[in-house]
């Protein structure tokens, strides 16, 4: 389903056709392989999630602005916010 909600919305297909590695996972949208520096200054990989608001299968203005950073695929609903 993944695929089919990307290609309906154009929000979604853009972020795709810029190069962002995005899944729609649960009701969350994350886009993977984004890279952030660490306490440490090591340039790191992550994935940003934030939540993906639907009207059926037409992606609305999203409740929240939060989103969450994580180094591998979050539990849904666990991250930790940077």
């Amino acid at each position: 389903m993944s695929h089919k909600l990307i290609n309906r919305n154009l929000d979604l297909s853009q972020l795709r056709d810029e190069g962002y590695d995005i899944e729609i996972k649960a009701g969350y949208l994350l886009v993977k392989d984004v890279p952030y520096v660490n306490s440490s200054k090591e340039i790191k990989r992550g994935t940003l999630v934030s939540t993906l608001s639907l009207a059926g299968e037409i992606t609305v203005k999203p409740d929240t602005h939060v989103a969450y950073l994580t180094e591998n695929i979050p539990a849904i609903g666990m991250g930790q916010r940077y």
